[in-house]
């Protein structure tokens, strides 16, 4: 009796988990939608996805930018070049004319990429720190079946592997993870 009755418990956990995880598919896809009707054509995400693969456009902007970035990372991988410090390396790394042609001066001050960010600023040791800190988050959140602080959690990660947070979002995603 008490086997049967763990299986059937063990299917309606199931149930509810696969429920959780379609709401929150559900919800990410109506954010995306709205975000695409509400943004100006030009920096939709759709006009954005367009310029992936050409030779101008986010693309060759972002793609020269992470290349100079992982130079300089390369330079220095165990510890990396220190906080905020990218703006007075960059230049070292970056294409002739790089910054000129983006319309930025003389540097940039985040990679774009929070991984290559933090491997740039903080090495492989800091890179590593923010994995477990990440594992340590998602294995609580698999404990809980917290379907939604996961989704947003995991929102955050891929939108900063194209841009960075900022002091609106950053406080957010650490709470959440908290």
């Amino acid at each position: 009796g008490g086997a049967a009755l763990a299986w059937l418990l063990r299917e309606r956990i199931r149930r509810a988990s696969r429920r959780r995880a379609l709401t929150a598919v559900a919800i990410l896809a109506a954010a995306f939608a709205s975000a695409e009707a509400v943004l100006p054509r030009d920096i939709s995400l759709r006009a954005r996805m367009g310029t992936l693969f050409t030779t101008e456009g986010f693309a060759r902007s972002r793609g020269d930018m992470w290349n100079a970035v992982a130079r300089a990372a390369r330079a220095r991988p165990l510890v990396g070049w220190g906080p905020d410090t990218l703006k007075m390396v960059f230049h070292a790394w970056a294409p002739p004319g790089w910054a000129s042609r983006e319309g930025l001066g003389e540097s940039v001050r985040n990679a774009h990429d929070e991984p290559l960010h933090l491997l740039v600023s903080f090495g492989v040791a800091g890179v590593a720190g923010y994995a477990w800190l990440l594992a340590a988050a998602a294995r609580r959140r698999i404990r809980t079946c917290d379907a939604a602080l996961a989704a947003s959690t995991l929102a955050f990660l891929v939108h900063n592997l194209f841009s960075f947070g900022t002091e609106g979002t950053a406080p957010l995603f650490f709470l959440f993870l908290g």
